[in-house]
């Protein structure tokens, strides 16, 4: 009976053992926002707005087409819910993946990242103006376009 009680016990270790891993290997991602949306603003610039507040940390974009070719970045914007990044030499018709690291959601404490995808389409005629919004407290008016 000894045995199999030690046995058991091994058991029980182990799976706990296993469990606290799972949830501390689990821990970085919870620290990534999600995206609440992410829009092609024309010239090689993309929007990607938050569900969250966000905090950056050494904050990084990448970015690859839907064909596997990287292409750099440079980040124009970045605020307490939302970032603005522009793909440098981007390609119309094509849709890219891009990944944000060193960013995570206010009040946690490590920083991971966040992918999404956008596509660049290609452009046949002048965008037509969709609506107008202004806000107030940005003090910021925004365009939507067809």
């Amino acid at each position: 009976m000894k045995k199999n009680n030690k046995n058991m016990v091994k058991r029980m270790l182990v799976t706990l053992m296993i469990a606290v891993w799972t949830v501390v290997a689990a821990v970085p991602a919870f620290a990534a926002p999600k995206i609440k949306k992410a829009e092609y603003e024309g010239k090689g610039r993309v929007e990607v707005d938050f569900n969250s507040k966000v905090k950056y940390q050494n904050v990084k974009v990448t970015v690859k087409d839907d064909k596997g070719a990287s292409y750099s970045t440079s980040i124009n914007e970045k605020d307490n819910d939302d970032l603005t990044f522009t793909i440098k030499n981007f390609k119309t018709g094509r849709t890219y993946t891009y990944t944000i690291s060193g960013i995570r959601k206010s009040g946690e404490k490590s920083y991971g990242k966040v992918t999404g995808k956008v596509t660049i389409p290609e452009t046949t005629a002048d965008p037509k103006v969709k609506e107008v919004d202004y806000d107030k407290n940005d003090r910021e008016v925004e365009f939507e376009f067809t």
